[in-house]
């Protein structure tokens, strides 16, 4: 990450890391490359109901793309950052976006692809999701779009 200044100019500081794809234990490589190449994609910032600062990100386990949440400890974007215990999501979905729908459902959206599909293509895919607490939660249910 860097600090920008009103204008989205020069940097005014030096950047500095939020925190790498191998962070999270269960992130795998999706194809086995000896640089170990992890990847930390489509990173989503949000706040909980609790005012948490939580991040939400995609990367591989193995040949499944999956979506992972990090929290600041110290509720700045600094960090340090601590990733949840558990995925997300784990079924071919990433790159998710937070929003609320009119009627104020927390709605999480992503693009998902279904293993299934004769001819697999990403779908947007929307989850309702929980955060009353301090980490999101994904509720029962999603839409695919097809």
């Amino acid at each position: 990450a860097v600090r920008l200044p009103k204008d989205l100019g020069v940097p005014t500081e030096k950047p500095f890391t939020l925190f790498t794809g191998f962070d999270a234990p269960f992130i795998t490589e999706s194809e086995p490359d000896p640089k170990k190449s992890y990847v930390t994609d489509g990173c989503f910032l949000f706040r909980t109901k609790t005012n948490k600062l939580g991040m939400i990100w995609s990367s591989w386990k193995g040949k499944d793309y999956v979506l992972i949440a990090a929290y600041s400890q110290s509720g700045k974007l600094k960090g340090p950052w601590i990733q949840d215990k558990e995925l997300l999501f784990e079924a071919n979905g990433g790159h998710g976006m937070i929003f609320r729908t009119f009627d104020g459902k927390l709605m999480l959206s992503m693009h998902y692809v279904d293993p299934n599909d004769e001819r697999p293509t990403r779908q947007p895919m929307f989850i309702e999701v929980d955060d009353s607490g301090d980490r999101l939660v994904i509720r029962k249910g999603g839409l695919v779009l097809k």
